[in-house]
């Protein structure tokens, strides 16, 4: 408490439960979102698939898990068959310029 509390007066507090409001509709936004997204997004494919299996795997696929593997593979991630040869990785810098005061 501050010293001297009766001079501070205490606004904002029909605010309250509009924002609690409004986070609690994000969360069930962000939990929608999460359901929709595991149920459109193949699960992950077992290594010890023979050829057969694995054809019938990718032709059993809809096409919203078709085109969630393809954002896969173009957000950067590597699939199987990119990796780089012998082992090699990318070096990365990053430079921060902060501005001083």
């Amino acid at each position: 408490m501050p010293e001297n509390p009766e001079k501070y007066k205490l606004t904002g507090e029909d605010l309250i439960a509009t924002i609690k409001e409004h986070k609690a509709e994000k969360a069930r936004e962000e939990e929608a979102m999460r359901q929709i997204n595991d149920r459109q997004q193949p699960q992950m494919m077992p290594g010890n698939m023979t050829p057969e299996q694995m054809r019938e795997y990718f032709q059993n696929l809809t096409p919203e898990q078709r085109e969630a593997m393809r954002q896969q593979r173009g957000a950067g991630g590597q699939g199987m068959g990119q990796r780089r040869p012998g082992g090699a990785t990318a070096d990365t810098v990053v430079r921060v310029i902060t501005r001083e005061q």
